[in-house]
């Protein structure tokens, strides 16, 4: 449940942090497509409510690409990017070497939540 709730509210509202002064229009469409997946997903078979949750956290990451190449804000490609790589690729299954794949997912979302904290000092 909680995993759902950051990807569902949390990215969308730094989305918003990123955007409410440059992209006023992608701030609106984040919080709409937030509200309707909070709405939405509890009426969805389960395939379609996973499908909406990923478009809803997809469509916040683009924005915060989107507004970090437009403001040259290298922190806020930089925690993307270190977002991607541990939700795609190190995931949360399994062991790397002696470690807990989940343990590795958890360094590297701090990592990307420090990179954030500096981003949107820099805005």
């Amino acid at each position: 449940m909680a995993s759902w709730l950051a990807q569902v509210v949390g990215l969308p509202l730094l989305a918003v942090g990123f955007c409410h002064k440059d992209m006023p229009i992608m701030m609106n469409l984040n919080v709409m497509i937030m509200a309707a997946v909070l709405v939405c997903s509890r009426f969805l078979a389960p395939g379609l409510r996973q499908l909406a949750t990923q478009c809803c956290a997809g469509f916040a990451v683009l924005t915060i690409i989107l507004v970090s190449f437009r403001s040259w804000n290298f922190y806020g490609l930089l925690a993307t990017a270190a977002y991607v790589v541990a939700g795609q690729v190190i995931g949360s299954e399994g062991k790397i070497s002696m470690f807990y794949r989940v343990d590795i997912l958890h360094v590297v979302l701090a990592i990307g939540n420090i990179l954030y904290t500096w981003a949107l000092e820099l805005d």
